[in-house]
């Protein structure tokens, strides 16, 4: 299995505190990888555009292994190489593991590069149980780019940085509308949706 740049920069959402050190790496198994500070958690499954046995030698990449944890901090200063046109150098490989580190690399298809990194001891949280199974009260597509834009603004009026989302769903569209408040200022803002799910 490889790992692309959107596996990897899910640290940032990592816990900063070191009460709990497993909830301040990132959560590395051989389909996805996962981080949360117990507020929040993210999920980025393992890219199928590219197959592992096509990884240049001299690297041998591991095809199973126990799932491990590695310090966030570390995952976030490890760098990819990004080449549209060469799928294969945008991943890294695991080639190693013991009890105690990790070791991924990367190529540029000329030579290898290898960093090794120290496991966290602890269990990873199961939080598949945590994601509703049953069907949501409805389903809408957005942009997420403004999301955020819309997002960034409006947290700054609540002094925790709250920002109240409101779904509606009729006539064959869908809406977001987005609240935030202090006491001096409302903000508020509309989405619309790209498209339905139904």
């Amino acid at each position: 299995m490889m790992y692309n740049k959107h596996n990897l920069a899910i640290a940032k959402i990592a816990s900063k505190s070191s009460v709990r050190p497993e909830l301040s790496g990132v959560y590395f198994t051989k389909d996805e990888t996962v981080a949360t500070d117990s507020f929040r958690l993210i999920e980025i499954t393992t890219p199928k555009d590219c197959d592992i046995d096509n990884f240049p030698n001299p690297a041998k990449p591991l095809k199973e292994f126990k799932p491990f944890i590695v310090s966030a901090k570390e995952v976030s200063k490890f760098r990819l190489e990004e080449n549209e046109n060469v799928p294969i150098v945008n991943n890294a490989v695991i080639t190693k593991i013991s009890d105690t580190q990790v070791q991924l690399a990367t190529t540029n298809l000329e030579s290898l590069d290898t960093k090794t990194f120290r496991l966290i001891e602890g269990d990873f949280p199961d939080y598949e149980p945590l994601f509703p199974a049953y069907k949501p009260v409805t389903e809408i597509t957005i942009n997420g780019k403004f999301l955020i834009e819309m997002l960034s603004l409006l947290k700054d009026l609540d002094k925790n940085g709250y920002v109240k989302m409101k779904i509606y769903k009729g006539n064959g569209e869908g809406k977001i509308v987005l609240e935030s408040s202090n006491e001096f200022q409302q903000g508020r803002g509309l989405l619309m949706a790209i498209r339905d799910k139904e």
